[in-house]
């Protein structure tokens, strides 16, 4: 089975999430110590794509309709990482443009290391805890959320819909699976105190 990515959350199917970014944590980063080269992000749109509306780097009033965008240049612009954060991504997996168009809705974009060819999500937003959005991403690509983000801030007028309603479920099987692997080692260590003293171990 391949992993699903997918634009519309409420859509998802949590049983179809796959396991590999359960347990990351979110890892410090200056971008501006980066060189040009080590990074880049992967943009939902390509040149060509705004090149059918025009000239790519002037404004598109039918290219903002059609791809959300103005031009590629404002597309650069609004996606890029706005805080000195990563959230790492599982390995195994290439992303591109089409897993950037999944996520192109929310305060996160996708970033792809050159160096050790990692993938990552980063905020490209501020202000507010924005742990739904990042939480969100990892669902729309494929992913159950890492358990790390378990704690979902409540915000004033936010009620439970459908969409927030799979983030929570994604969530709660993220943490289901490291309970249940946690009770594994917990039982292998409970069976070494059941040895007698001396007794091989």
């Amino acid at each position: 089975m391949s992993r699903k990515i997918n634009s519309e959350t409420e859509a998802v199917n949590v049983e179809d999430l796959y396991w590999g970014c359960d347990n990351v944590k979110p890892r410090d980063i200056d971008w501006s110590n980066l060189t040009y080269d080590s990074w880049e992000v992967i943009q939902p749109y390509s040149v060509e794509d705004f090149e059918k509306y025009g000239d790519p780097y002037e404004y598109s009033e039918e290219a903002e309709e059609k791809l959300g965008y103005g031009s590629f240049e404002d597309m650069e612009q609004s996606n890029q990482p706005m805080m000195n954060y990563l959230y790492p991504i599982g390995e195994g997996d290439e992303l591109d443009s089409e897993d950037a168009k999944a996520i192109d809705s929310l305060n996160v974009c996708l970033v792809y290391f050159t160096e050790s060819e990692e993938y990552a999500l980063a905020l490209t937003g501020g202000g507010m805890d924005l742990t739904w959005d990042i939480v969100e991403g990892y669902v729309r690509l494929g992913y159950l959320p890492p358990v790390h983000f378990a704690r979902l801030p409540k915000y004033a007028g936010h009620k439970m819909n459908p969409r927030r309603r799979v983030i929570v479920s994604a969530l709660l099987r993220s943490i289901g699976g490291n309970i249940s692997h946690l009770e594994g080692k917990a039982k292998a260590l409970k069976g070494l105190l059941d040895k007698e003293d001396g007794e091989q171990i």
